[in-house]
């Protein structure tokens, strides 16, 4: 490896050390594509001049005026008011994504109440901090409501829903998980699983790991259906990361408790999905 070759893209500030950038994918194009939370400031999610709460796309291989890369003529921004890197915003902590052929999927994780996934089209609007899942959001009280919600920003875009959601409890105050993580559509030999969307959750509580792999079914409209992913034996991580390499799908994950240490050296785990 060539140390000295290394050239600095991005580098922006963050006010808070959390909520910040998550994966980054090269997808249709050649162009890089990366997501970045909202650095805990909900309001960052609908505001075009930071690339905040947001999905960035640039090119790698060009140059725009003093920029360390270079800016497609058809992101949705370019001529027009707001940053020209955005290719989707109003999204609060998109930190695993990942594309499956052209459609690029993404967890996003909310905040009190509701967990989300949404497929992400050039120029969306997903809602944040306006909406929650499918759900009306209080960006002042932080708290997610039902009811009549808004239905277009400001600027008057639609304010897209996401493809499926769950909530952090059961209604009986079980706990379900606090953070989506965002997988892959699996291509693999798997029959039960083939073109399946396997994402993860994850802890359930603080002492003890999630253990959970969720299945959901693509749909070209409308909510995805959702079912438990069953390993033999009962699935003994949290699930951190998703991955799949020539069609097999693996989990990355940790049997160390949130409360000790996730990324722990001596409890980190890789499976490999078999049927």
């Amino acid at each position: 490896m060539d140390t000295s070759s290394e050239r600095v893209l991005l580098d922006m500030p963050w006010e808070r050390a959390i909520h910040q950038s998550g994966t980054i994918e090269f997808g249709p194009g050649g162009y890089l594509y990366g997501a970045l939370g909202d650095g805990l400031n909900p309001f960052n999610g609908q505001d075009l001049d930071t690339l905040k709460g947001c999905i960035i796309r640039i090119d790698m291989d060009g140059q725009t005026g003093d920029l360390a890369y270079g800016i497609s003529e058809d992101n949705p921004l370019v001529g027009s008011e707001g940053c020209d890197e955005l290719y989707a915003w109003g999204l609060r902590n998109p930190w695993k994504m990942a594309f499956s052929d052209d459609r690029l999927i993404v967890g996003d994780v909310g905040q009190a109440t509701w967990e989300e996934v949404n497929v992400i089209e050039r120029g969306g609007n997903y809602g944040w901090p306006l909406k929650d899942g499918f759900h009306c959001h209080d960006p002042q009280l932080g708290t997610s409501t039902g009811g009549e919600c808004v239905r277009e920003s400001d600027r008057g875009e639609p304010l897209i829903d996401p493809v499926l959601e769950f909530p952090h409890f059961y209604d009986d105050g079980d706990a379900i998980g606090f953070a989506v993580i965002g997988g892959y559509v699996h291509t693999g030999d798997i029959g039960t699983l083939h073109d399946e969307y396997l994402f993860g959750v994850f802890t359930s509580s603080f002492r003890s790991a999630a253990r959970r792999l969720i299945a959901a079914t693509p749909q070209d409209s409308g909510r995805w259906p959702t079912r438990e992913g069953r390993v033999e034996g009962g699935l003994d991580i949290q699930v951190l990361s998703l991955c799949q390499v020539d069609g097999d799908s693996y989990l990355l994950g940790t049997r160390a408790a949130l409360a000790e240490d996730p990324l722990s050296q001596q409890d980190g785990v890789v499976y490999r999905l078999t049927s």
